[in-house]
C-alpha cells in the first residue's frame, strides 16, 4: 500500500505509515478485503536443492523401464567421465 501522505510503500496489514505514522485505516476500508498472510509456509528448503535431472525414481514411483535404466547409466558415467576430466584440468593449470 502507498500512504496518501507522504508515498511510502509498505504492508496493507498496518493501518498507520511506519514513515509518517498516517492514519490509513479509511484508505483501506475503500479499498476493501486484504487476506490474511499464511501462517505455515508454503515453500520448503527442499523446493530449492538441486537434485540431479537424471535420478530414478523413489519407492512407490512407476517402474522405468530398461532403455531408460540404461540411459541413467550412460548419464552417470558421462558425469563421473567429465568430473576426471575436470579435476585433470586443473591439475594441468
Amino acid at each position: 500500500m502507498r500512504c496518501p501522505s507522504c508515498s511510502y510503500i509498505f504492508s496493507e496489514e498496518l493501518r498507520t505509515c511506519p514513515r509518517c505514522g498516517a492514519d490509513v485505516g479509511a484508505e483501506l476500508e475503500k479499498l476493501g478485503y486484504f487476506p490474511q498472510p499464511a501462517k505455515d509456509p508454503f515453500l520448503f528448503i527442499e523446493d530449492f536443492q538441486k537434485t540431479s535431472s537424471f535420478e530414478e525414481p523413489a519407492k512407490g514411483q512407476t517402474e522405468v523401464k530398461k532403455s531408460q535404466k540404461r540411459e541413467i547409466e550412460i548419464k552417470r558415467e558421462i558425469e563421473i567421465n567429465f568430473q576426471e576430466l575436470s579435476n585433470e584440468m586443473k591439475d594441468i593449470t
